[in-house]
């Protein structure tokens, strides 16, 4: 809490008045020692005359030094009271600027790293909102190619594996990456599977939405069994492919899985083992264990 008082100016002028009220004091003594002196006529009346002369004079000074003394009280609190409204003001003004500020700050919109606009959904002076984009942004320096791939090469796609791909607008050029994601879903009608894979830009020469041609480079893969076609059939009551298969003969049921077709034949994954004869006609009429027989396939 401000107190003027202890203020130099304050203080230097409270000095000045006890001053002047130590002098009232010492000369109002002087004159009642000189009126009990002057009633026995042991000084001479020019004497009492000059000491009241003197209180007088005394007393005016204590009263000036009175006026002083509260004139710089008031004059400081009125400062105060200024400097107080002035900070005040301040205070607004900064609070106004904040605003400002942050009204500029609202029609100014940054990206979030740094590349290029690739198209514009809003104009000049239109009211923008949360829920409505602003503007698509591309980043040329790497860049997500999506591959189409069989379904059936599923089991052997793995993350980080390289790719090597080329596109017509530079035939010479080889573009190199690795996996980063594999789609969980298959497309069923289709039967492919996407594939994500980050290449490297730097020279800019790609551009969203350009085609390429991608070989992936996968591990070697393990001949399938392949079995004609006519040999595999679906069956109702086990819900799966099945072939039969020729043991001495009589004709096994086998479950198989079944892989990408080839012509007229078809490949095996599991439940058959290459070299094992299959039966391919009658299959309609066929049941595990009948009697067969066989010519070499």
């Amino acid at each position: 809490m401000f107190d003027p008082r202890q203020t130099p100016e304050a203080e230097a002028a409270q000095a000045a008045l006890t001053a002047a009220e130590a002098e009232a004091r010492l000369a109002g003594a002087t004159l009642e020692r000189y009126e009990r002196l002057a009633r026995n006529d042991n000084i001479t009346r020019a004497v009492l005359d000059e000491a009241r002369t003197r209180l007088e004079a005394a007393q005016a000074q204590v009263q000036a030094a009175r006026r002083r003394y509260a004139a710089i009280l008031d004059g400081l609190r009125a400062e105060y009271a200024g400097l107080w409204a002035a900070q005040a003001r301040i205070a607004e003004a900064r609070a106004a600027v904040a605003l400002a500020q942050k009204a500029v700050e609202d029609t100014t919109v940054r990206a979030p790293f740094a590349g290029y606009v690739a198209e514009r959904f809003a104009s000049m002076g239109e009211h923008a909102t949360p829920e409505k984009p602003l503007m698509e942004l591309v980043v040329l320096e790497r860049l997500k190619l999506e591959l189409q791939m069989p379904a059936g090469e599923a089991g052997r796609v793995r993350r980080g594996q390289a790719v090597e791909a080329t596109t017509d607008a530079y035939p010479d050029w080889v573009i190199r990456g690795e996996v980063t994601t594999i789609r969980p879903l298959v497309e069923a009608d289709a039967r492919r599977l996407r594939v994500e894979v980050i290449v490297s830009n730097g020279e800019q020469r790609l551009r969203p939405g350009m085609f390429v041609t991608a070989r992936l480079l996968l591990p070697e893969r393990t001949p399938w069994v392949m079995a004609p076609r006519a040999a595999v059939r679906w069956h109702p009551g086990l819900g799966a492919q099945v072939v039969y298969v020729v043991e001495g003969n009589r004709a096994r049921l086998r479950v198989v899985q079944v892989g990408e077709v080839v012509g007229e034949e078809v490949e095996i994954r599991s439940g058959l083992e290459a070299g094992e004869r299959v039966v391919v006609t009658g299959l309609e009429k066929l049941e595990d264990g009948k009697a067969v027989s066989s010519t070499d396939r």
